[in-house]
């Protein structure tokens, strides 16, 4: 299985970012017949983009986790009504 973290869409001058099936959020299987190469594209908002291809050759589950790309900083200082300020 060959995975990459992208932000490019899927496009007609690149078919190797096209999936085959294109499948709702939430759906997570697909049949296909031995030896197909099946293409994905992952997508969540705040979250990298994952494209990648895998070859069918048995049943099986791939697990595939999306890198985030904004992470939240809380600041709780002490006492509480101090000011905190952000650069």
């Amino acid at each position: 299985m060959k995975t990459k973290p992208t932000d490019a869409k899927p496009t007609a001058t690149n078919p190797e970012k096209i999936p085959a099936v294109q499948v709702m959020a939430g759906t997570n299987q697909i049949t296909v017949d031995y030896g197909t190469t099946v293409y994905f594209y992952i997508s969540r908002e705040g979250h990298r983009i994952r494209t990648g291809s895998h070859v069918a050759t048995k049943d099986e589950t791939i697990q595939i986790s999306l890198e985030k790309l904004k992470y939240t900083l809380t600041i709780n200082p002490t006492p509480s009504d101090a000011t905190v300020t952000f650069n």
